[in-house]
């Protein structure tokens, strides 16, 4: 649980950091243009993230199935 805060943490971090420069280098994108940069930045965290954790969940997931069955 506490690996899953810190990850969650260092992104929101990360983000809003990055959000903060690429906001104040670009100034000729429209609003949505901005937001639609951000938006896709997150679909590339969560990307990163459940790419990440997917063996561990599928493992877990496994282990449950079998306990259920056994």
């Amino acid at each position: 649980m506490v690996k899953e805060f810190l990850l969650c943490g260092i992104g929101m971090a990360i983000d809003v950091s990055g959000s903060h420069y690429f906001h104040s280098q670009l100034t000729s994108f429209s609003p949505n243009d901005a937001i639609a940069a951000d938006w896709k930045q997150v679909g590339g965290l969560l990307e990163f993230a459940i790419k990440s954790e997917r063996p561990r969940i599928e493992r877990e997931s496994k282990q449950l199935s079998l306990k259920l069955d056994g």
